[in-house]
């Protein structure tokens, strides 16, 4: 019985498995049988979702000035969602923080 070899561009092969990146189709490619990437050359993943899921937070080294006035800076949150609804079917709930009062 003859196999058959899907050979696609790598783009595809990443769109196809959720926008992994190029480390693990390469390992999938060497795990698995009749996966091909097509012609090699220099692959640049820029989808719109592949970027999203790349993402890091950037976390800023520079103290932070405190709030000097009530309302100057406020924080929020948002939670979600619940595995059990609130009262009103709700399964989200964002909240608000005042830096300078800690008011809620």
């Amino acid at each position: 019985m003859k196999r058959r070899t899907d050979t696609q561009p790598l783009e595809i092969w990443q769109q196809r498995l959720g926008h992994v990146n190029k480390k693990y189709l390469n390992k999938l490619k060497s795990l698995s049988e009749g996966m091909e990437f097509g012609e090699p050359r220099k692959y640049k993943f820029d989808c719109e979702d592949y970027v999203k899921a790349t993402q890091r937070r950037q976390i800023s080294r520079f103290p932070t000035t405190p709030a000097q006035k009530y309302l100057e800076v406020i924080y929020s949150n948002i939670c979600g969602p619940m595995h059990v609804p609130d009262f009103w079917s709700y399964k989200y709930f964002c909240s608000f923080l005042c830096a300078k009062s800690r008011f809620k």
